[in-house]
């Protein structure tokens, strides 16, 4: 039986213990191949160092806050697109000004 993050986070409710675990899980993933020569070793020069810090950072929050989502309840993507017809006709009702 597959158990998604939501069932997991509704047994085990450490948001962050399970965002990191799945990141180390990443990490024991990689470093095997990159020891074994699988792939290549990334070697990015000081400039993009310098840019992936922030990307990294918004990447690292985005991961959390999808695991809290998750744990939380969120939208599915069935939900979602259930709801875009509803958004298109009120986005176009607000920009045409009709209230038909």
């Amino acid at each position: 039986m597959r158990a998604g993050r939501g069932q997991v986070l509704n047994v085990f409710p450490c948001y962050a213990t399970v965002a990191s675990a799945q990141l180390l899980v990443a990490w024991v993933w990689l470093i095997p191949q990159w020891l074994a020569g699988i792939r290549a070793v990334p070697k990015p020069s000081p400039a993009n160092l310098d840019a992936l810090k922030k990307i990294s950072l918004f990447n690292g929050f985005g991961h959390l806050v999808t695991v809290l989502s998750m744990g939380l309840g969120a939208v599915s993507f069935v939900h979602v697109v259930k709801a875009t017809p509803r958004l298109s006709k009120e986005t176009r009702r607000t920009w045409q000004g009709s209230r038909t």
